[in-house]
């Protein structure tokens, strides 16, 4: 059996609990930024629609 694992996988289930928890951080933190001070050539167009598009992947 390779070194930090164990039969049960507590280990793996601990760790994927805590990517689940980094992540739900990371969301939050990219929704409370509200996006309105975009500017320069990459503000022009469809930006706004592409941030959207990114939220409700990360959120959906």
């Amino acid at each position: 059996m390779p070194l930090g694992t164990s039969d049960s996988g507590l280990r793996a289930k601990g760790e994927t609990e805590q990517a689940i928890a980094r992540g739900e951080v990371h969301i939050e933190m990219i929704e409370a930024h509200q996006h309105t001070d975009l500017a320069g050539p990459s503000a022009r167009g469809d930006l706004h629609s592409r941030v959207e598009i990114t939220l409700s992947h990360a959120v959906g």
